[in-house]
């Protein structure tokens, strides 16, 4: 019977298997695209029946005072139809560029529906947040394996510019269409664009958000390797009109050693029919120890399938699933790789426990736990440290 399953011993640092992935990073401002009259003149709002309700709905969702939810949602999504062949483009001697700006007042962040995102070959798109110089790709064909709604992950900001740049010279055009955008008010980057209408005391919505037992990741480093193998779930879907939130996973190596990407997560954080559209976000961390601040960057992973035969009991409130590869490309995580986590098969008491996780979205987290016993649930020490803060461990 396989015990003592996370140790927190790391057997490798390996550079991930290629999988549908996509990096958001705050970047130097030369680093992004040059700004066109153009995309100003196709900018489009997002278009609520009741903006106020829906801000009210986000606000008390993630005000909820109640320490053991897991999950939660921090956007709502709009239509928008927008299909680029219908937007007029710039062009120099080698490419074109097609551009638009889409906004939502009062957004934390916002992300993009694609109903359709076909790039040619040879085609680049950029999400970018012009104030806070934060930037989404290049996204090309060879990253972007899912073709029909495809969810690009949280940006920062209340207007965002999607950039489409391709060559004059490519025989066959892109297909885009953008069929919704969300609208959030959770503050994972620190923009502090929301300002609540209730004014409630003790709000927080989003960034430091968490517990305060809970400690800046980067403040360990002897957890560093650790950390890298922790990831923020988050679950958005052309079947869904919110983004939630839905705890934690991390890598965990297999007895072949082969470079699986398997995650391991609680059951009870997210219903079955979730996994096929997870987003599992690594690298989420404060750049600094003092003072802590939000992410400047991130990696998403998209999408994951469950493992049969996990060999693990209906007690411990485990899952396994496994990120679906794509062959086609695995540079993004060249100069970030992620770590797996170890275990072992040897029957010998576990002494102590520790928590490496994203509490209530926040950046990585790290809480010291206490000696198990043999009752506790195997993934709870690791993934919800808010259970252990009310507890008082």
């Amino acid at each position: 019977m396989i015990r003592n399953l996370l140790s927190i011993a790391i057997l490798c640092l390996i550079y991930w298997e290629a999988v549908p992935q996509v990096k958001t990073e705050k970047v130097q401002k030369d680093q992004i695209p040059v700004k066109t009259n153009y995309s100003r003149s196709n900018s489009y709002d997002l278009n609520f029946q009741n903006k106020e309700k829906i801000n009210e709905e986000l606000e008390n969702e993630l005000l909820d005072k109640n320490k053991e939810k897991t999950s939660y949602v921090f956007a709502k999504f709009a239509d928008l139809n927008i299909d680029f062949k219908n937007i007029e483009g710039i062009c120099d001697e080698k490419n074109c560029f097609y551009e638009i700006e889409v906004t939502s007042k009062g957004s934390n962040i916002i992300g993009i529906l694609f109903k359709k995102i076909k790039l040619s070959k040879n085609s680049k798109l950029y999400i970018i947040n012009d104030k806070e110089n934060y930037l989404q790709g290049p996204l090309t064909a060879e990253t972007i394996s899912k073709t029909d709604n495809f969810n690009s992950p949280p940006m920062p900001g209340e207007t965002i510019r999607i950039v489409l740049q391709e060559p004059i010279e490519e025989k066959k055009k892109s297909e885009i269409v953008i069929s919704k955008a969300s609208h959030g008010i959770i503050d994972m980057y620190g923009t502090n664009n929301y300002k609540s209408s209730a004014q409630q005391s003790g709000s927080c919505y989003g960034f430091g958000c968490s517990a305060p037992c809970n400690s800046n990741i980067v403040c360990w480093p002897s957890l560093d390797l650790s950390s890298k193998g922790v990831a923020l779930i988050i679950y958005q879907s052309e079947y869904s009109d919110s983004v939630s939130y839905h705890g934690s996973g991390f890598l965990l190596n297999n007895g072949r050693q082969e470079n699986s990407p398997i995650i391991l997560t609680p059951n009870h954080t997210f219903g079955g029919y979730m996994i096929e559209h997870s987003q599992f976000m690594f690298h989420f961390r404060s750049p600094s120890c003092s003072l802590t601040s939000s992410g400047p960057m991130n990696i998403v992973a998209y999408g994951a399938d469950p493992l049969s035969n996990i060999n693990l009991t209906s007690n411990t409130d485990s899952r396994l699933l496994e990120i679906k590869p794509n062959q086609l490309n695995r540079s993004v995580f060249d100069n970030n790789p992620v770590s797996y986590l170890g275990w072992s098969i040897i029957d010998q008491p576990i002494t102590s426990t520790l928590g490496i996780h994203h509490p209530r979205a926040d950046v990585q987290k790290y809480i010291s736990g206490g000696v198990p016993t043999k009752d506790d649930l195997l993934t709870m020490p690791i993934l919800h440290g808010e259970l252990l803060c009310k507890m008082g461990h």
